[in-house]
């Protein structure tokens, strides 16, 4: 493990409250610590705020030059920023399509920094993920056109060249922008829900369990706490816990849940036949901080699946804040030896082999193929793949671009 992501790990565990491997105080960066590639990384794990705040735990608060103090802080204050406009907006989509009789939940991001933590402002999110119990979002567009969002991702569902086409990969949620707050929307529909390859509860029973939230002036509905959880649960599965984001909260949960809360996680873990998944987060949490795990679910981790590999490429992806989680090789070894164990039944296995070798929609955007010749993107896709990591290695700051890790 890299001194960087160390202390970024450490700091962060601070600042949200858990216990950590190494010295809770420290007057100086070790020798030959890099600065800018620990701002670097903290701002990739989207935990700049809290990096900060760790930082200034640990006694290192004024140790950063001036020049990263000065890129972390502006980060830090840019989340805070945009936390508030999300929760207003939030509230305002949220009330819109309750006036339309739509069903709707706030879900992920500012939900789970309120039902996690207790504070909207806590945990880093700077998008607004929301639920809708529609086959499709469609009917969303103009009302959502009326609050000043455009629908972004209209290739995939309008294109008159590939509608729908099965070759094509289908992201499980429709991209909506706004220009006014340069806030990004992510709307699930109820098909994207249920086409989830990894094991999730079923959507009725979601919106059936769902809870309001009222932090002050903004209220909404959102998933029932141990729904949110189990939500945290898959989605960091799904991206093999790439970044420290998503598994700062999964520690949380291990760490500060009641007995209660615990004992009905587990149940609906078990229920849900999802205890691999679990086992993952513990054996992945536990190697980053010395958490010991609720009886309940320490029960439930019994070592008996063989997800030995899915540990180790988790642990992988998350030091290099998976940068590298695009590139074939990785999409390879995802699909053979790190997601088997969490699939259940040939239907799962089959729509997760079928998804490694489905077209990216930006691929397919980027060479507009005819329908009849869009196979040919199976075989270009080494050189998409290589010009996005060049795009990528571009876009980093000239001082990190020799460091590919970052």
């Amino acid at each position: 493990m890299k001194p960087e992501f160390e202390l970024l790990v450490r700091a962060c565990g601070l600042a949200r409250g858990l216990p950590v491997k190494g010295p809770a105080e420290q007057s100086e960066f070790p020798s030959g610590f890099d600065q800018a590639l620990f701002v670097s990384m903290a701002i990739q794990h989207k935990v700049a705020g809290t990096a900060y705040s760790g930082l200034k735990k640990l006694g290192l608060g004024d140790s950063l030059v001036l020049e990263q103090s000065a890129r972390l802080k502006q980060h830090a204050a840019q989340g805070q920023f945009i936390r508030a406009q999300i929760m207003e907006e939030a509230y305002a989509i949220s009330s819109a399509l309750a006036a339309q009789g739509i069903p709707a939940l706030v879900i992920k991001g500012a939900a789970s920094s309120i039902q996690f933590y207790g504070d909207p402002f806590v945990r880093e999110y700077d998008d607004l993920d929301m639920l809708v119990n529609l086959p499709e979002i469609e009917p969303l567009v103009p009302i959502l056109a009326q609050l000043g969002w455009t629908q972004i991702d209209k290739f995939l569902q309008k294109s008159s060249k590939y509608p729908k086409s099965k070759l094509i990969k289908r992201w499980h949620h429709g991209i909506f922008w706004n220009e006014e707050h340069n806030l990004r929307l992510e709307v699930h529909d109820r098909t994207g829900w249920q086409e989830e390859s990894f094991h999730i509860d079923d959507i009725d029973t979601i919106f059936t369990r769902s809870v309001q939230l009222n932090n002050g002036q903004y209220k909404f509905v959102s998933l029932h706490p141990t729904d949110q959880a189990l939500l945290a649960l898959v989605h960091g599965t799904k991206h093999a816990w790439c970044l420290l984001h998503w598994l700062l909260d999964m520690a949380h949960i291990l760490y500060t849940s009641s007995d209660e809360e615990v004992c009905a996680i587990s149940s609906k873990v078990q229920a849900l036949d999802m205890e691999a998944q679990l086992e993952l987060a513990a054996n992945v949490v536990t190697a980053l901080y010395p958490i010991e795990l609720p009886t309940a679910i320490a029960s439930i981790v019994t070592h008996e699946k063989n997800i030995r590999k899915s540990t180790d490429f988790a642990l992988k992806r998350l030091e290099v804040g998976g940068t590298d989680v695009a590139s074939i090789r990785n999409s390879l070894v995802f699909f053979t030896c790190y997601s088997f164990p969490f699939l259940h039944g040939p239907k799962q296995k089959l729509r997760s082999a079928v998804n490694v070798v489905k077209i990216l929609p930006q691929d397919a955007e980027a060479l507009p193929l005819p329908r009849h010749l869009l196979f040919l993107h199976l075989f270009l896709r080494p050189f998409f793949s290589v010009s996005r990591h060049i795009s990528s290695y571009i876009k980093r700051p000239k001082e990190k671009r020799e460091d590919t890790n970052v």
